[in-house]
């Protein structure tokens, strides 16, 4: 279980604004995922117009699907890493900027040397590859569903709600958009997560308020859309206004790290351990020690 204790209502203490995921980034990536798969639901269809002929058609179908599925996900491979790795660094731009921002205003000091540490990098490189990951399995996800319907389509096999062959890839290449929708909104707020986690430690803070977004759509809300938590996502509802360490998170990870969590940490930042430090650069700075 993590460490929670009480907040030191003393005048020494301040408390930090939440970072939340930057929407605009989200936006932005959903936009150029949905760009990215258009034009291979496209191609999919086209080769599936003959799936319903004779079974030399059939296996005509499904040599062009295996066909299209190598294409595709060699041709997002490619692009993954890149595509990936602007995706964090835009995150961390805007993440670094609220950040330094806040803390400033907290302390009343200008923060000039504010965290292109070592492991910030490192951070944005793990973010880069677990987003780059998911971005390569949607076309084996996707094409490899299409083929297992082809397959449930010559065998007579009937489809949910009575969907006929054409209606059920339909229904796949929407849950392939929706998933990449899921994908952007996630990545987007695991990399702010992260980041967030990041420069604040590193600036000396060890411990964060947990805030959630204080809806009807906040895990573990009585009533609400999801009364009940999970091992992948706990009861977030019992957590908001509460303080936990950075070095001590709850089974499901800090706030934004579970799936889909709108959670964010409110820093908290003592000034009298403040310091004034001279980065390698000599750039003078503070941070707090």
């Amino acid at each position: 279980m993590p460490s929670v204790i009480v907040l030191n209502a003393g005048k020494r203490t301040r408390r930090l604004p939440g970072i939340r995921a930057p929407k605009s980034v989200e936006v932005r990536r959903r936009a150029m995922l949905d760009a990215l798969i258009v034009p291979m639901l496209e191609d999919v269809a086209t080769r599936l117009l003959s799936a319903e002929g004779n079974e030399s058609q059939i296996m005509d179908t499904v040599f062009s699907i295996r066909e299209a599925q190598a294409i595709w996900e060699s041709y997002f491979s490619s692009i993954a890493d890149s595509f990936a790795y602007q995706w964090t660094t835009d995150v961390d731009l805007i993440t670094k900027e609220k950040i330094a921002d806040s803390v400033g205003k907290a302390l009343g000091v200008d923060m000039p040397m504010i965290l292109d540490a070592p492991d910030v990098a490192e951070s944005i490189r793990l973010s880069s590859v677990e987003a780059a990951d998911l971005i390569r399995t949607i076309p084996k996800d996707y094409i490899g569903r299409v083929s297992q319907a082809v397959y449930q389509s010559f065998r007579q096999q009937p489809f949910p709600e009575g969907r006929t062959l054409a209606q059920e890839i339909q229904f796949l290449s929407g849950v392939t958009r929706e998933r990449a929708r899921v994908i952007a909104r996630d990545q987007t707020s695991k990399m702010n997560a992260s980041l967030t986690e990041i420069r604040q430690t590193n600036l000396g803070i060890e411990e964060y308020i947990w805030r959630t977004a204080e809806d009807r759509r906040v895990v573990g809300t009585p009533g609400g859309k999801y009364p009940e938590g999970n091992s992948k996502h706990g009861n977030h509802y019992v957590r908001n206004g509460k303080i936990f360490r950075w070095d001590s998170p709850p089974p499901d990870g800090h706030p934004g790290w579970p799936i889909q969590c709108r959670c964010v940490a409110l820093g908290i930042v003592d000034r009298s351990k403040l310091r004034e430090v001279t980065g390698r650069d000599g750039v003078t700075g503070w941070r707090l020690m």
